[in-house]
């Protein structure tokens, strides 16, 4: 979470499970990656990306197994490093990978105990229009972001002493206002829309081309 704060907002998306946390990078599809290279725009991939095809999945005994979703496009047999060896062992690579895979799982149960005292204490309220950047009350801009959550400080100060001293415990707040400090980042999905605009007008595929599109001193897209 704390890699992601300066970056971009960070929001909670209500699922079946409770709130997932995610990051807001548009309003659209496809805004992060380059419109002819494919190249990842930002400069922080989230483990969860990194990590797919891959997942480490519980068997019926509760074993954690490295699978994958092979009938997945970016998935080949044949292309890059083994992850298992002929005997159907871990290989080096594979080990690494379930290690990321494990610390990735550990982040989803400490996220889901987060967000589960936050619901706990109705801490949550609806992302709206007048929170984005932009000026605008569309309809399908009220659509885009149904289902989707921020904190509310409000909320949160109208807590009693005795809540407060429960989240305290819990250690959520670093959580909590690590989410609202990524708010201030809000109208950075506005740039790299515009900057994704930019690159399909002009079709740049040169790499040192691509910091022409952006800002002098904005290292969120620089591409080292």
């Amino acid at each position: 979470m704390f890699q992601l704060i300066g970056v971009f907002p960070l929001v909670f998306q209500r699922t079946k499970k409770g709130y997932q946390l995610g990051i807001l990078t548009g309003l659209e599809k496809n805004y992060v990656l380059h419109p002819v290279t494919k190249q990842f725009l930002l400069p922080y991939a989230p483990a969860v990306l990194r990590c797919y095809p891959f997942a480490a999945l519980k068997t019926d005994q509760g074993e954690r197994v490295l699978s994958v979703v092979s009938s997945e496009e970016g998935f080949a047999l044949d292309r890059g490093k083994p992850v298992l060896d002929d005997s159907g062992a871990l290989t080096e690579v594979g080990q690494a990978l379930m290690q990321l895979l494990h610390q990735l799982n550990a982040c989803f149960e400490r996220d889901r105990l987060m967000t589960g005292k936050l619901e706990e204490h109705g801490l949550f309220r609806p992302l709206e229009v007048k929170d984005l950047a932009v000026d605008s009350t569309s309809d399908s801009l009220k659509a885009c972001l149904k289902g989707y959550y921020l904190l509310s400080e409000q909320s949160l100060n109208a807590l009693s002493a005795e809540a407060m001293l429960d989240l305290r415990a819990s250690g959520v707040f670093s959580f909590f206002y690590g989410h609202l400090f990524s708010l201030a980042k809000m109208d950075r999905f506005l740039m790299l829309k515009e900057a994704s605009r930019q690159l399909r007008e002009a079709s740049v595929s040169k790499k040192e081309e691509l910091d022409a599109f952006f800002k002098d001193g904005d290292d969120v897209f620089k591409f080292e």
